[in-house]
């Protein structure tokens, strides 16, 4: 991925093993970006910018009204 990606899961969830594996190549460490937001800073540099901690985004990261 490019440096800066921005990864959300528009439909279902992303599994626990997936998240632990973004965890796993966040060398540079993990950090809250803002409100469901977390920067993965991977070990050349890069940084995964990833929303709703990679689950549903609109369940996830929803800051705004509630479907009808």
């Amino acid at each position: 991925m490019q440096d800066g990606a921005i990864v959300a899961t528009p439909a279902t969830s992303t599994s626990r093993s997936t998240r632990r594996r973004w965890r796993e190549l966040a060398t540079g460490g993990v950090r809250r970006f803002r409100t469901s937001v977390d920067e993965y800073t991977l070990a050349d540099g890069r940084r995964i910018y990833v929303l709703g901690e990679g689950r549903l985004v609109n369940l996830g990261a929803a800051e705004g009204h509630p479907p009808p």
